[in-house]
């Protein structure tokens, strides 16, 4: 079985924040998200062989919804807009039509997403303190290598330092090599 890699960064100074270029982002919605999600986990995690699992509504309803410490302004969620000309992708169900003054037809796929949560530590003397945790960081594989998992890590981050955490942490699997670099390149070290 692969480790699991424990990573943490201190957040010594405001983070930047995130640059969406031609990406939209917004947070979690409501109950139409949650499809349009578990097809970006399917798309993104496509080529990873360990630690992913198929996933359903309920799924995510266990993962997230039914967490204390899960809030939907902290799941950030990345669309982009496809012309009908280009939108060819086989996907079903995740994308929201729409016609345009021209009545050519528009698609917004979700093409990235990350969520922040809390995970309480005990400290020597049974002292106990909720840090920020990085869920579920994922960019469907079309779409990376465009600055947009860097963006995904500054809203967390941002969202972090504005509840006054000084210190942040992930988990990721030692075999998603990817991750990990970009992690690195982002100031995570192992803990």
């Amino acid at each position: 079985m692969m480790p699991i890699l424990q990573l943490s960064k201190q957040l010594e100074v405001p983070p930047a924040p995130p640059e969406w270029g031609e990406f939209a982002a917004r947070c979690y919605d409501d109950q139409r998200d949650i499809t349009a999600w578990l097809d970006l986990r399917g798309a993104a995690f496509a080529r990873q062989t360990v630690g992913i699992a198929g996933w359903n509504e309920q799924d995510f309803q266990r993962e997230f919804l039914g967490k204390p410490w899960w809030r939907p302004e902290r799941l950030w969620l990345v669309e982009t807009v496809l012309d009908s000309a280009n939108s060819g992708l086989g996907l079903a169900g995740q994308e929201q039509r729409v016609a345009d003054a021209d009545r050519i037809t528009t698609t917004k796929l979700l093409v990235g997403a990350v969520a922040l949560g809390e995970r309480e530590l005990v400290a020597p003397g049974n002292e106990r303190r909720a840090v920020p945790v990085i869920h579920w960081l994922m960019v469907r594989l079309r779409f990376r290598r465009k600055g947009l998992g860097k963006a995904l890590v500054a809203a967390a981050e941002n969202a972090a330092w504005q509840l006054g955490a000084r210190e942040i942490r992930l988990e990721t699997h030692a075999a998603w090599s990817e991750a990990a670099r970009l992690y690195s390149r982002l100031g995570y070290r192992e803990q």
